[in-house]
C-alpha cells in the first residue's frame, strides 16, 4: 500500500478481493478514510496498527466475510457505520485510546456476540452503534469501570449487557 497518511484518497486503489490487511500494510496511515475498504467481501481478519488515529466513516461496511478485528492502540475516533454491515463478525475489542464511537458503527452485525471496550473512560457513543447487533451481545469493560459505564450516556441503554473484562 505505501507510507500515505491517509487511505481516503486512495480507495479506489484498494483490492477488493483481499482476505487480510496488517499492521504492516498500513504502515505510516494515520487515518483509515471513509469508505477505505467498504465491500471488500473476501476480507476475513483485519488489524489496525498504532499509528492510526481515526477509523473513517464506513471503513470496512459491508465486508461481510469479516470475522476478526484487532484494533491496537492509539485510535481515538471510529467513524460512522465504521463496520455496518460486517455480518461474521462475532468479536472485537477497541483500546483504551479511543474517546469516541460515532452513529450505527456496528449496525447489522448480527453475529457479534462480544466486545471488549479497554476505556477505563467511557468513549462518547453516538445513537444506534449497536442496532442490529446479536440480541446476546456482551460488552466488556474494565472492572473498575463497570458502573461508570452502565449510567454513562448512551452506554446506560446496554446497562444489562456490561461486563467486568474476564480475568484469564
Amino acid at each position: 500500500m505505501g507510507t500515505y497518511n491517509s487511505l481516503e484518497a486512495f480507495k479506489s486503489l484498494v483490492d477488493r478481493s483481499i482476505t487480510e490487511v496488517t499492521a504492516e500494510m498500513l504502515e505510516g496511515v494515520t487515518l483509515i478514510g471513509q469508505s477505505a475498504f467498504s465491500v471488500c467481501s473476501a476480507l476475513t481478519s483485519v488489524t489496525i496498527p498504532s499509528g492510526v488515529t481515526r477509523i473513517g466513516d464506513g471503513a470496512f461496511s459491508g465486508c461481510s466475510s469479516l470475522t476478526s478485528v484487532t484494533i491496537l492502540s492509539g485510535v481515538t475516533s471510529i467513524g460512522g457505520s465504521a463496520f455496518s454491515g460486517c455480518s461474521a463478525l462475532t468479536s472485537i475489542t477497541i483500546p483504551e485510546s479511543t474517546a469516541n464511537i460515532e452513529y450505527l458503527c456496528f449496525n447489522g452485525c448480527n453475529q457479534l456476540a462480544s466486545i471488549t471496550v479497554r476505556a477505563t473512560i467511557p468513549p462518547i457513543l453516538a445513537s444506534g452503534v449497536f442496532q442490529g447487533t446479536s440480541p446476546s451481545l456482551i460488552i466488556y469493560v474494565p472492572s473498575t469501570s463497570v458502573e461508570t459505564y452502565q449510567i454513562a450516556d448512551g452506554w446506560s441503554t446496554y446497562a444489562s449487557k456490561i461486563q467486568a473484562i474476564p480475568s484469564h
